[in-house]
């Protein structure tokens, strides 16, 4: 019996096109599509019966999307750079381990290597995808009830592997790996290496184990590529009190519960008023951002498989925010042909464990550069509602149609 609570999937960039890697980036579903398509060929042959004469394998590749919570750690790093193709970190000022990622056009597209427990069946194996490029993502959240934020990813890749066959092997579901000579100081949540944690694929939320360190850990905080802390269940650091140095062992996780929430937003510009919240002059019900990268499917004679999907036109960048009718400046933007710049950060109230300067999450969006179209406000008694559509271009400043921006923990992206 297939369990809800038993989904999930993992991700990592792929080094070569359609050469599996090792995921190392779990999360958890909230929904996914990912379906096999395979062309039928037909035999048009005539020939004296009234059905098809016969049918041929065609073509195999794998569309459909995956959505899941915006959280302020974890996959959404690799969901925006799918989508953007660029993706760089620095540290933020008078912090030594919280980060800006970065994240905006390149030049190159990355694929990336997907599997996925459909609730553990069959138990203890994953379907894997490989070659798989974001063809869209798409963000949006709202408030009261929407207030939760999610993102949604639309891939094509070259094929899926349900692991079917005379005797397989199975894929595990997880990702177990171990890093040597990690020192454990007494009364202390920090653990140091002489190797690398960051090389070795130590993501924040892992689960860690080895002598000295107390049954339920996880990684809390990667402070640099030497050291990290380890944490309960609740965030909350854990002493360690059996000094060494030892190996230990790492095993995919998901991320803490470190949602976008609506309430969240600190700053918002609807393209041409900007304000901070709470209590900002706008009125946003809504907001939607879609990044449309259309791919051309490439197929090759003597290949069953798609060859890594390049673009097939321009892409498209798009911002929606439905809000309460106010002042007339969107409308005068759209009249007037003139440049908007939407942009919306959000952060979480919380500061991010041991961090010096008080940094919290954050979670950016902006697009210095776009053309705006408004609706009619809807015609009823009481609140008018309005919504602005805002297709983004090439900024110079920016080198991008659209920035998004995550500070958090995690180690470079």
């Amino acid at each position: 019996m297939g369990l809800g609570k038993d989904a999930f999937w993992q991700i990592e960039k792929e080094t070569t096109y359609g050469t599996a890697i090792a995921a190392r980036c779990k999360s958890e579903l909230e929904s996914e599509d990912l379906q096999i398509d395979v062309d039928d060929i037909e035999d048009t042959s005539l020939y004296a019966g009234r059905t098809a004469r016969a049918f041929y394998q065609g073509g195999v590749r794998f569309t459909g999307p995956v959505s899941v919570r915006l959280n302020y750690e974890g996959i959404i790093l690799k969901l925006l750079e799918g989508a953007l193709w660029s993706a760089s970190s620095a540290l933020v000022a008078s912090e030594t381990f919280i980060r800006d990622h970065t994240i905006k056009e390149g030049a190159t597209s990355p694929s990336y290597t997907i599997e996925m427990s459909k609730a553990n069946v069959p138990t203890a194996k994953v379907i894997r995808g490989l070659g798989a490029a974001v063809k869209s993502l798409t963000l949006r959240g709202g408030v009261g009830d929407e207030s939760l934020c999610h993102a949604e990813a639309e891939f094509l890749g070259t094929d899926l592997d349900p692991n079917t066959g005379a005797t397989p092997a199975g894929y595990d579901p997880t990702i177990s790996f171990t890093v040597a000579s990690c020192t454990l100081s007494g009364s202390s949540a920090i653990i140091t290496t002489s190797n690398d944690f960051l090389t070795a694929g130590v993501k924040i939320g892992m689960a860690v184990t080895g002598t000295g360190i107390t049954a339920g850990s996880f990684v809390g905080r990667i402070t640099s590529a030497t050291s990290m802390t380890v944490v309960d269940a609740t965030g909350t650091p854990l002493n360690i009190t059996t000094p060494g140095t030892v190996t230990l062992t790492f095993t995919l996780g998901y991320p803490f519960i470190w949602p976008v929430l609506g309430k969240h937003v600190i700053t918002l510009n609807n393209g041409v008023t900007s304000a901070s919240y709470p209590g900002g002059a706008l009125r946003v019900r809504s907001w939607e951002v879609k990044i449309d990268n259309p791919l051309a499917e490439r197929f090759y004679l003597g290949a069953a498989n798609t060859d890594l999907p390049l673009p097939d036109s321009r892409t498209q960048v798009t911002w929606t925010l439905e809000e309460e009718y106010q002042d007339l400046k969107a409308f005068q933007a759209a009249r007037l042909f003139t440049d908007t710049a939407p942009k919306i950060i959000f952060q979480d109230p919380t500061v991010i464990l041991g961090a010096a300067a008080g940094s919290k999450r954050e979670f950016e969006l902006r697009s210095n550069k776009a053309r705006c179209k408004y609706s009619n406000p809807v015609n009823k008694y009481g609140v008018i509602l309005a919504t602005t559509t805002h297709r983004a271009y090439y900024d110079t400043v920016d080198a991008s149609a659209i920035v998004a921006r995550v500070r958090n923990s995690d180690g470079n992206v």
